[in-house]
């Protein structure tokens, strides 16, 4: 906590009025908040980008000690020169060495036009002083509750960046005191810094007035972890910097006789400031390392990642394309910092090209994260096609330039684009059974893709979660063990109801040295989860705590290498959200979970293994990605089992290289439910009968009209149409036979008055169907009262019961499509009518039902009564009745 004024300031009426002045440094459009991956305390993680500086110059109010120094205009006008000449010679010396990049500035000059009072005279002090007049200006700006003077003026960094007038990647702040009537300029000499002197990480310099510009500039370097090099500054052996660089160039190096430099301190700094120079090291210290000579420096020079799948359909000569890309951020290898992941790339576009042709534009982004779902018409007669991402950049020419790009994913006209995975490929039906796939054979959506370890069993994998243990965990549980890793706290995991929460239970570590149970996962305790066996995926849910939290995921190999880490978006106080983390070679044995900068988390539950079911879409795509090296078994199921595999299981293998892509075809066979004797014998008892009607209405009565499900391999034969669908057309399949065959016997009417239960959804008995069929009577069935009968008796249940609405939903189920021979239905008169030749073969090559009956062969008798009753009116109006195979 900062501590509160002793004094009350004299106050008196400001000189220039406490107004906002913002000096622009450039014109070229800033690249503001485009980063992705900063906390709220990272303000300086490296020198690129748009910066606000805030210069804050402070005076005595003479409250407190002797008033010696005053501000005058002209002091102030020459002071924020300095500055800006400061800024402006970094932002010269990047254009010196590469044209991909910029640095710019916002000065926001509020609190110098207007200085600061306090009740100190700063330059009569030690440097060490410092803190109690920021200390002071923090609690004017409402920052008094930071837990230190570096602490709050990180928050007051990141207010000033964010504000709507700046808008900028970075801030850092210049405490400049007046010693323009001080006999040396310097503060009193027996203090740790008698000139000026910065902290680094995006936090402030304090300096005299009087110090040259080469100095200003010299303490603006030390802001983006520029290390000194000049005796008493830094050491040889220190590291600092976006890439924890060593401070090669410094003093005491026995190896390596120093560079120039704006780091050397004295009149060495002078010089390098008047040259427009500075060391290599010192590049690299402020993010400016480029290991491949392309303009491009290494933070940046990370590719894109591109998640899509695409295929062509030719039918309509469109290329779709979906899935996501994102900006990846090189790792924070920092050892001063808070090692945040941070990146300004960004999607700018998706590009296509043919036959590696010029790239052409798919779509535009200008976004870190992007979902794609896209179609391009496409002419039909191209082979090749490869997409990618770019961020691409303007130079102060005009001229474009790419910064990173992703890497490519490519397919043809027939084969899908796939990115490089482990295990990938697709499904297609093929309609000529020649092996290979054609321009016609239609790629298969809705099946299946099971993975399993070699000998069948199923993938390593599971989770925990809190709620499933009451104080202690156990310390190994079924694949894996937890542990609490921190100095003063217990290695056992505990879980229990949340301290501040008791509606959710969560994990937490016992601190010893307090003796207390503890919810929150930060600095000082993670939460480690140790596997039998590596794993390519892990997952964990979390719960942001006090004023909101950021979550990080570290993975680690068998050899305990950082594999890689990623880091939540602030997570609002209360709210729960999940984090993910992946190896694409299957190799995390442990991750830890915690809090990261400065913040903690709750933790609820945790998932581990890796993807072991996919089903595909309209592209026929299923991959797996994030395997370990090794041996497995593939199994497909197609969504309808009329589509059906040479193979239902086939072994792969899979190394540390993208797998090939395995095209998989699948032929036309019959429905497992389906007479392929007799198509109408339903129950495959005595032929053709009522109650092969009755059984189809029984099913659908219970279950719905669907496509047979793969649970679904065994019982009496529904499928009458063979196209693996049960629906209202195979009701009315059977009923076309027994009219066409003149066969039935009994009244119709009578015969349902005995199976009225199918109207409310209770199965019937076939029973009444035999019954009816040997009566003396038999001729009742297709006679005229029959209709009356039926009429009378159950019309109110035919439009407004079950049976009705269940064909009313029967005509609406989804069917597969996707070998669809483009047959029509037009209905006259309630009477449904299907367009289709004499053919044993469908226009796509796949093979018709058995005796596919016209339904214009429906009995007059029949036809009549069912158009009278509204049966087929009611439940098939508006539909199409032909099946989609």
């Amino acid at each position: 906590m900062f501590r509160k004024r002793s004094q009350q300031r004299r106050s008196r009426p400001s000189r220039h009025g406490r107004s906002a002045q913002f000096q622009k440094l450039e014109t070229r459009q800033l690249l503001a908040a485009d980063a992705f991956g900063p906390t709220n305390l990272d303000t300086g993680e490296f020198f690129l980008g748009s910066v606000t500086v805030t210069p804050v110059f402070f005076e005595s109010d003479g409250s407190g000690e002797d008033h010696t120094q005053s501000w005058t205009e002209q002091e102030i006008d020459e002071a924020l020169a300095k500055i800006g000449e400061s800024v402006q010679w970094w932002s010269n010396l990047l254009g010196t060495i590469t044209d991909k990049h910029k640095l710019e500035f916002v000065i926001d000059d509020t609190y110098a036009r207007d200085p600061v009072e306090t009740s100190y005279e700063p330059i009569a002090n030690t440097s060490q002083t410092f803190q109690r007049y920021v200390s002071d200006f923090l609690i004017d700006q409402d920052l008094g509750d930071s837990s230190s003077v570096n602490h709050g003026m990180l928050r007051f960094n990141d207010r000033q960046r964010n504000a709507p007038e700046n808008q900028t990647d970075w801030a850092f702040t210049i405490f400049m005191v007046d010693s323009s009537d001080d006999s040396d300029g310097f503060f009193d000499r027996s203090g740790e810094f008698s000139g000026a002197f910065a902290y680094s990480g995006g936090l402030y310099v304090v300096t005299p007035s009087t110090r040259p510009t080469s100095t200003i500039t010299h303490e603006i370097g030390h802001i983006f972890w520029a290390r000194d090099e000049y005796p008493g500054g830094g050491t040889y052996t220190d590291r600092a910097g976006y890439y924890d660089s060593q401070n090669i160039n410094a003093f005491d190096n026995p190896n390596l006789e120093q560079e120039p430099g704006i780091m050397r301190g004295g009149t060495r700094t002078e010089e390098a400031f008047q040259q427009g120079i500075t060391s290599l090291r010192t590049l690299e210290f402020v993010g400016w390392r480029d290991s491949d000579g392309d303009g491009v420096f290494d933070l940046a020079d990370v590719p894109l990642d591109l998640d899509v799948a695409g295929y062509f359909d030719a039918e309509n000569s469109v290329y779709h394309v979906s899935g996501s890309a994102s900006a990846v951020p090189l790792l924070n290898q920092n050892s001063r910092s808070f090692q945040s992941d941070i990146t300004f790339n960004q999607i700018d576009r998706l590009e296509y090209r043919l036959d590696g042709g010029d790239w052409a534009t798919a779509q535009t982004y200008d976004q870190q994260q992007v979902d794609i779902d896209v179609a391009i018409e496409l002419p039909s007669d191209f082979d090749t096609i490869e997409f990618r991402v770019v961020d691409a950049f303007e130079m102060d020419s005009g001229q474009e330039a790419i910064i990173t790009e992703s890497s490519i994913v490519s397919g043809t006209a027939l084969e899908p684009a796939l990115n490089d995975w482990s295990l990938r490929g697709y499904v297609y039906l093929d309609s000529d059974d020649d092996g290979e796939r054609s321009a016609s054979d239609a790629l298969l959506t809705g099946t299946t893709a099971t993975l399993l370890a070699a000998d069948g069993s199923n993938l390593f994998g599971g989770s925990i979660t809190a709620t499933a243990f009451d104080g202690a965990v156990p310390a190994t549980v079924p694949g894996l063990t937890l542990t609490a890793v921190g100095a003063q706290y217990n290695e056992q995991v505990y879980a229990s109801n949340a301290i501040d929460n008791a509606d959710i239970k969560v994990f937490q570590a016992r601190n010893f040295t307090f003796d207390r149970f503890e919810d929150g996962w930060g600095d000082s305790v993670a939460l480690s989860a140790a596997f039998d066996q590596t794993v390519g995926e892990v997952n964990v849910s979390v719960v942001g705590l006090d004023s909101g939290s950021y979550a990080r995921l570290e993975a680690y190999d068998s050899t305990g290498n950082l594999l890689t880490r990623t880091t939540s978006e602030l997570i609002a106080a209360d709210a729960m959200e999940s984090i993910s983390i992946e190896d694409p070679q299957g190799r995390i044995a442990r991750v830890q979970v915690l809090g990261h900068a400065r913040t903690k988390i709750a933790i609820v539950d945790l998932d581990f293994g890796f993807s072991s079911t996919v089903t595909t879409n309209a592209d026929g795509v299923w991959q797996f990605p994030n395997l370990a090296a090794g041996d497995y078994q593939l199994q497909l199921a197609a969504n309808n089992l009329i589509h059906q595999f040479d193979a239902s299981t086939v072994n792969v293998q899979v190394t540390d290289q993208p797998g090939p892509i395995m095209a998989v075809a699948a032929s036309v066979g019959d429905s497992p439910r389906h007479n392929v004797d007799l198509a109408f014998d339903v129950d495959g008892a005595n032929g053709v009968t009522p109650a092969d009607i009755l059984a189809v209405i029984n099913d659908i009565a219970e279950n719905g009209a669907r496509t047979l499900g793969q649970h679904e391999t065994a019982g009496l034969n529904i499928d009458v149409s063979n196209d693996g669908m049960i629906s209202p057309l195979d009701v009315l399949r059977v009923i076309n036979y027994l009219a066409e065959n003149a066969s039935i016997s009994g009244g119709l009417s009578e015969l349902i008055d005995d199976s009225e239960s199918a109207f409310s959804n209770e199965p019937a008995s076939t029973d009444a169907f035999m019954a009816k069929r040997e009566s003396p009577d038999s001729d009742f069935f297709n006679s005229p009262q029959a209709a009356k009968s039926l009429s009378d008796q159950h019309e109110t249940a035919l439009k407004d019961g079950v049976f009705s609405q269940m064909f009313n939903s029967a005509g609406n189920t989804t069917r597969d499509e996707s070998t669809s021979s483009g047959s029509t239905d037009s209905q006259t008169d309630g009477v449904v009518f299907s367009e289709s030749d004499d053919s044993d073969q469908s226009a796509d090559g796949t093979k018709k039902p058995a005796n596919d009956l016209r339904n214009d062969l429906l009995a007059p008798q029949l036809s009549a009564e069912l158009a009278d009753t509204g049966i087929l009116s009611s439940a098939f109006e508006g539909n199409s009745l032909e099946p989609k195979r």
